[in-house]
């Protein structure tokens, strides 16, 4: 796992030793050495899979958080991206109204995804920047 090239997520105990009674003065201010007391290491990607129960996609947004327009095709796209990728996560979409209000629509569970990187990459293709948003946690 740690040869990979992927982020990982590390838990672990933080101590300092303790100064003994029989330390000489000048050791007082000395610094003193953290240690580090590791618990468990795995990849990032299934921490954040283990947190977060939702995505939730900003569509109509543009790069300014101005009203845009998307294109059926767009849509399309991301209709077959959201199936190609199944899995336990809600998906919601976010859409700015006229006036600037904002809808969110949940998907139905046949729309439910796997989150990862897989997922989020094709979502930067189709729009050409990030769209996405983990929820949940």
């Amino acid at each position: 796992m740690l040869t990979s090239g992927e982020p990982i997520l590390l838990t672990a105990k933080i101590s300092f030793p303790h100064k003994g009674d029989d330390a000489p003065e000048e050791a007082e201010d000395a610094p003193r050495e953290a240690t580090l007391m590791l618990n468990d290491v795995v990849p990032l990607i299934d921490a954040i899979r283990a947190d977060a129960t939702g995505v939730l996609l900003r569509i109509g947004y543009g790069a300014d958080g101005r009203e845009e327009r998307v294109p059926t095709e767009a849509l399309d796209k991301v209709k077959m991206l959201l199936k190609r990728h199944p899995g336990p996560s809600r998906v919601e979409v976010a859409l700015l109204l006229d006036g600037g209000a904002e809808a969110i629509l949940a998907l139905g569970n046949d729309y439910r995804v796997e989150i990862g990187d897989a997922l989020f990459s094709g979502l930067e293709r189709i729009f050409g920047r990030q769209v996405a948003e983990l929820s949940g946690f």
